[in-house]
């Protein structure tokens, strides 16, 4: 009776944070159950401070006495989100509104081990609770952390990090002893693709959400629920091999599709081929000193005619536009959500499209393929939702 009490208040919780406020007669319709049963567990809910009572329905057409609006107490409690990445480890503070109170931006490179940043980073959240006493840490629900590359996010241990530090780091039992806060853990990716599920309205049957920038990843979601594979391993896109004869990955193998598509390997070939004969509109762009990386300088480049520019993103979008279609007959998701600010840039976007498009049957490619409306928030916000989830799933109790 209690695990069936507790999977109620749950149900409560989720099905208010994603609908708004609902009158108790719509929850039980909602979760077919009783209107007694949730009225006694809302009633309690409401004692316990976790929902409040804020008016009655409106444009009601029914007779007698207007149902009461009840909703969680958004404002109330909290959630903070780590994304633990190569050269940036990004933190975030967010009420269950979605409103930010702090955010901070570490250099990961700065801190030579693990230890290390975890230990920083958990002085710059605590320092940042101190300042702003309407954070009070009991109504923190948890502290979710997205890490990169393959992590166990059962028992919150990063595996392997692709050159970030060393294998096998207890990321979640190193939070939780400087914190003492519930503390959930999980890829980078698969915290985003939560995110993308948990904030929206819309909750596709099966979700394929491809990230890009500055490397490429993937996840894989099937009725809400995030595969990981029986390694963890599941739907590494950026570590597809697509050139088995190409260059070294991070990985260990060679010719994987970051080694062509990822910030860094575009950035590479424009350099070694940047020249006022070779990339003659890159470089007046760019005044004869090309910044690195810039998505909209590279594609005014591309659109202005500069053929080399044109042959590196070329190639780079057929073979990133491949992956997609492999992984689209492998799953046959209803959503491929594409995240990144790259896909900002409405040129790239219109060229991956037209690659998608060559020699494939999808016509109705523009509406399977969609981009993220949260692009550059879930990086953060993504892995707070892991606490969150992990806050409901739990009926609102902090342990």
């Amino acid at each position: 009776m209690i695990h069936v009490k507790k999977q109620n208040r749950a149900s409560i919780l989720e099905l208010l944070y994603s609908h708004g406020g609902l009158s108790r007669k719509e929850i039980a319709a909602r979760l077919k159950l009783t209107p007694a049963a949730i009225t006694l567990i809302t009633n309690d809910m409401i004692k316990e401070g976790l929902l409040e009572e804020i008016g009655e329905e409106l444009n009601s057409s029914r007779v007698g006495r207007k149902e009461v609006i009840i909703d969680i107490k958004r404002n109330k409690f909290y959630a903070i989100g780590v994304n633990i990445n190569l050269n940036c480890t990004k933190i975030i503070c967010i009420d269950l509104k979605g409103r930010t109170l702090f955010k901070h931006h570490l250099n990961t490179s700065e801190f030579s081990t693990p230890e290390e940043l975890v230990k920083h980073t958990c002085s710059v959240i605590a320092d940042s609770i101190k300042i702003m006493p309407e954070v009070k840490k009991e109504c923190i629900v948890g502290i979710g952390i997205g890490v990169r590359g393959i992590v166990d996010n059962q028992n919150g241990v990063s595996l392997e990090s692709f050159g970030m530090w060393r294998d096998n780091v207890e990321v979640k039992r190193m939070f939780a002893e400087q914190v003492k806060l519930p503390v959930s853990v999980d890829n980078n990716v698969r915290s985003i693709a939560r995110g993308q599920l948990f904030y929206s309205k819309e909750k596709p049957s099966s979700m394929l959400l491809v990230k890009y920038g500055p490397g490429i990843g993937g996840a894989l979601a099937i009725s809400e629920k995030l595969f990981t594979g029986y390694n963890y391993r599941a739907t590494e896109l950026g570590h597809v091999v697509v050139d088995p004869l190409g260059v070294p990955c991070r990985c260990k193998k060679c010719g994987c599709l970051e080694t062509i598509v990822s910030y860094d390997a575009i950035e590479r070939s424009i350099k070694a081929v940047y020249s006022q004969r070779s990339t003659p509109v890159l470089y007046e762009l760019t005044q004869g000193n090309f910044p690195g990386f810039d998505i909209d300088i590279i594609m005014k480049a591309y659109k202005g005619g500069d053929m080399t520019i044109r042959d590196i993103m070329s190639r780079a979008m057929r073979y990133f536009a491949l992956t997609i279609k492999n992984a689209i007959t492998l799953y046959d998701p209803e959503k491929v959500v594409l995240y990144g600010e790259v896909f900002e840039n409405k040129d790239f976007l219109e060229l991956l499209y037209d690659f998608m498009l060559d020699n494939n049957h999808y016509k109705d490619i523009r509406t399977l393929l969609v981009k993220s409306e949260y692009n550059g928030e879930l990086d953060t916000k993504g892995p707070a939702s892991l606490a969150i989830k992990h806050f409901f799933s739990n009926g609102g109790v902090i342990n």
